[in-house]
């Protein structure tokens, strides 16, 4: 899981079973929690609480997790403490409380500058890290971001010793590109998010998984039919896997979710 560490290789402070399992319970609840306030907002989007932040319709269970995440992340050794601080941020950007956001990370110091290599990162921190500028209006800053966490996976991909642990950076690669393809389109740059959707493609063009993303960026310029293509090129791909995880099925469906709520039917 990401949240819990920036990647493999690199030796890990231990982390107790029961430090594991109330992380993960944190990350689901607080995941559940503030996606239900953000899809309210979402279905109401003349009330205050949907303007340029949801902090105007608080939710106890949102605001009990974020404290409990914030009281563990100042008592936990350095590793645990990042990965607890992953989770604050996601769920700060889901509740579109930038500044709160901007201010987590502000505590952990300069993210892009630290080196490949250093899994005390959390990979999810890094992203998240990344696109923070486009949350005020700096795009082309998120874009430079968002290339250069993206020309870092590359590095790792290639540099890795183990089949999972390049897969796992190639992945992350393709997230990467995905979210710089959205961006360029969103901001208006088709070409640039054509290229970067090219890029999703031409970098694991046999790995399911990599074409649930280029959907995702494909949606977002609307590009239905290319989107409908690309979730069944996805199950096709799937399909031929031996043995294909719980977690891909699970992956597949969403993508499906995601078109559906663009209006795009697979």
């Amino acid at each position: 899981m990401d949240a819990l560490g920036g990647g493999t290789g690199a030796p890990m402070q231990p982390v107790s079973s029961s430090s594991v399992h109330t992380h993960v319970s944190l990350i689901r609840e607080l995941h559940n929690a503030c996606s239900l306030l953000a899809s309210q907002a979402q279905a109401h989007p003349h009330h205050p609480s949907s303007s340029s932040s949801l902090s105007a319709a608080p939710s106890a269970d949102v605001e009990r997790l974020l404290a409990q995440c914030r009281s563990l992340a100042s008592t936990s050794a350095p590793l645990e403490a990042l990965a607890y601080t992953s989770v604050i941020v996601a769920a700060l950007v889901t509740l579109r409380r930038f500044d709160e956001a901007r201010a987590e990370l502000a505590r952990v110091g300069s993210i892009e500058q630290r080196a490949d290599d250093d899994d005390t990162v959390p990979f999810m921190l890094r992203k998240l890290d990344a696109e923070m500028p486009k949350h005020f209006g700096r795009t082309d800053a998120a874009s430079k971001r968002l290339a250069a966490l993206a020309a870092m996976c590359g590095r790792r991909t290639a540099t890795a010793d183990a089949k999972k642990e390049r897969n796992l950076w190639e992945r992350r690669r393709v997230d990467v590109l995905a979210a710089a393809a959205a961006l360029r389109f969103t901001s208006g740059d088709a070409v640039a998010g054509a290229q970067a959707c090219a890029s999703i493609r031409d970098a694991c063009p046999t790995d399911p998984r990599a074409w649930c993303q280029l959907a995702y960026a494909q949606v977002m310029c609307g590009a239905d039919e290319s989107a409908r293509n690309s979730v069944a090129r996805a199950q096709e791909l799937a399909d031929a896997e031996k043995n294909h995880d719980d977690k891909l099925k699970a992956e597949l469906e969403a993508t499906r979710v995601t078109l559906g709520r663009f209006g795009v039917a697979p």
